[in-house]
């Protein structure tokens, strides 16, 4: 085994590693499999139903404070 494997690697070799992994996999064709596969282009309506989005009706309630308790929550000054 190499001696250099238990040293690890210090910080500024990871922006050279990084740029190496980085040119050889930020190509075109796995940019267009990324854009396919969600749906985004060619778009596909298709691809979620409403079932997908269940879990963001939690999030679909009516506000019900009022003015005068939102002014006093963020403080809107009168």
């Amino acid at each position: 085994m190499d001696d250099t494997a238990s040293r690890g690697v210090i910080e500024y070799q990871v922006v050279y590693l990084f740029n190496i992994a980085y040119k050889q996999l930020a190509t075109i064709p796995n940019a267009e499999s990324g854009f396919k596969v969600s749906g985004i282009y060619p778009f596909n309506d298709n691809l979620f139903n409403g079932s997908d989005f269940a879990p963001a009706s939690v999030t679909d309630q009516m506000l019900k404070a009022t003015m005068a308790q939102l002014q006093n929550c963020i403080r809107i000054p009168p």
